[in-house]
């Protein structure tokens, strides 16, 4: 696996507000039927990561196979951490699960690649020191401003959930055995968003460079004929094509295939 990393720096004020991304414009809303106020991010700088993965699941069938938890659950809480090692923020999730399709649950919290974090925390972090050799630079910001600027970082492309946000969460034990809880199935396939009626995977690629669609959103758009596609800016603002999946004929296809 090939890890890729984007840096950015400069000022990026993102509300998300019933959405995911950052934008108050006509594009497509994949969460609008959730009443819960989003927290707004006031990022500064950003980083991107992808890879060039060995292995991904190519059906639902087979990310359904590689999991061994898969859940509804309501997220109730949120917190953010730094991978060892690394630069890489990530997102813990403590759900209310709502029902349980595969496997089982023990108060396990459910992590997701990337998230945010207070920017002075993370410029001053032991790991961005040791990963960088030396602290970013927070000279440009006062006091003040680094109570409420925000560190952002995108891991291939991962919706960030907030607290309130419904999800269809397929997941895996730490393989390492360093923790019991729970990782997305192939990193960012397995994480998918309701608004109610519909699931969705910001992360799947569809219509990307030159076209390409990833195998499993192929797979998805055959398995779900009444599945739309919409527009939806992300919160680094990059317009993506998302597949809105009826929710109920999602599920249905879950419990055919456990």
């Amino acid at each position: 696996m090939k890890i890729n990393r984007i840096f950015t720096a400069g000022l990026l004020i993102c509300s998300l507000l019933l959405s995911a991304g950052c934008s108050s414009d006509s594009t497509a809303d994949v969460n609008d039927s959730q009443t819960v106020q989003k927290a707004e991010h006031n990022v500064v700088s950003s980083a991107k990561s992808y890879a060039d993965y060995v292995k991904l699941a190519d059906t639902l069938e087979e990310l359904i196979s590689e999991s061994d938890f898969i859940a509804e659950v309501k997220v109730t809480d949120t917190s953010s951490y730094i991978w060892p090692d690394t630069d890489m923020i990530y997102t813990l999730l403590t759900p209310e699960v709502i029902n349980v399709y595969k496997g089982t649950y023990n108060n396990e919290l459910l992590n997701v690649g990337g998230g945010y974090m207070n920017y002075k925390e993370y410029a001053n972090s032991p790991e961005v020191i040791k990963d960088f050799g030396h602290a970013l630079d927070t000279s440009q910001y006062t006091e003040e401003e680094l109570k409420t600027a925000e560190f952002y970082y995108d891991k291939c492309g991962n919706y960030i959930p907030e607290v309130g946000d419904t999800l269809i969460y397929f997941g895996i034990r730490d393989r390492n055995g360093d923790t019991e809880n729970y990782f997305i199935t192939y990193t960012f396939q397995g994480l998918f968003l309701c608004d109610g009626d519909n699931v969705s995977n910001q992360a799947l690629e569809i219509n990307g460079s030159g076209g390409f669609t990833e195998p499993l959103a192929k797979d998805l758009m055959q398995k779900f004929s009444s599945a739309q596609t919409a527009s939806l800016q992300d919160e680094l603002s990059e317009t993506l094509t998302v597949l809105n999946i009826p929710k109920s004929d999602f599920i249905n296809e879950l419990e055919n295939n456990i």
